[in-house]
């Protein structure tokens, strides 16, 4: 009898080793599918931290400099692009790495509308006909403006190419093999029941200190490692290419640690109740 309350302990604790990792894979798994590895979540954070009219500015004020530094007015690139603008391409580059959508950002009316406003400047305002090296450098100056218009989508982009990698990991794990790693979890807790029932002598007791100690250790984990991170990372001081594209990171990383630290008071919560309802139950069953 003593032989067999030591082997069904020895299962019991290798278990809920097992069931430890699971709850953490789980965890990850429903974390990362509902929030970096979904467009409509990253769809949803690009408009809640005004990703759209930070990144308009961010633009309009780079497009600004080079003008300035041509001697032209900065009013030439004042509305040259507009927030719907930005928000269309931004939407293109998020399409095509998460639905593999082949259109592509169109840059010529931004070439052409910058063109002419250029043309009309120093034909109108400053009253001078515009000479053939005049018009190779009012090319050249166009052509860098669009460039760099281009490379802060492609920016952006970058980023959606990395969380999208991630997504198509994730999406190679079928629902139904998602479906079948959380039904082997709860096989596992069903198990310890079983193996803990097995060799005790009370068999009412269901819930046991195997299950607390699994959901315990998980939720503490949890919070340690949130606790951790919040005092090792300052989140203002991130800077991740530009002031948009920061806003975006800081506040996901920001929900992240916040929906992992509730994960982690309601898994210890859980396995406390789960302690003390047992602990109530053995009290009940000695007397």
């Amino acid at each position: 009898m003593k032989r067999r309350t030591i082997l069904n302990r020895i299962i019991c604790a290798l278990l809920t080793v097992l069931l430890i990792i699971e709850l953490i894979v789980s965890l990850g798994i429903t974390l990362l599918k509902n929030t970096i590895c979904s467009k409509e979540y990253i769809e949803k954070e690009l408009v809640k931290n005004n990703y759209y009219e930070i990144t308009k500015s961010e633009i309009e004020d780079s497009f600004k400099y080079y003008v300035l530094q041509s001697n032209l007015d900065d009013n030439c690139v004042e509305g040259l692009i507009t927030v719907e603008k930005v928000k269309n391409d931004t939407l293109l580059e998020l399409n095509k790495y998460y639905d593999n959508s082949k259109q592509e950002i169109d840059i010529d009316p931004i070439k052409q509308e910058l063109t002419k406003r250029i043309y009309d400047k120093v034909e109108n305002e400053y009253n001078n006909s515009i000479s053939e090296q005049e018009k190779k450098d009012i090319e050249t100056l166009v052509k860098v403006i669009v460039k760099n218009y281009s490379d802060n989508m492609k920016t952006i982009g970058t980023c959606f190419e990395t969380l999208s990698t991630l997504s198509k990991k994730l999406d190679k794990i079928e629902s139904r093999e998602i479906i079948i790693a959380y039904g082997i979890t709860l096989f596992t807790v069903v198990l310890i029941s079983i193996v803990y029932v097995y060799g005790t002598k009370n068999k009412k007791i269901i819930v046991n200190k195997y299950h607390a100690i699994a959901l315990m250790t998980v939720g503490l984990m949890t919070i340690i490692i949130i606790i951790a991170m919040s005092i090792a990372v300052n989140e203002q001081a991130i800077q991740i290419f530009t002031k948009g594209i920061t806003a975006v990171i800081v506040d996901i990383i920001k929900n992240i640690k916040l929906m992992l630290l509730l994960s982690g008071i309601v898994m210890f919560t859980v396995g406390l109740v789960i302690s003390i309802i047992k602990n109530i139950m053995l009290k009940k069953y000695l007397r």
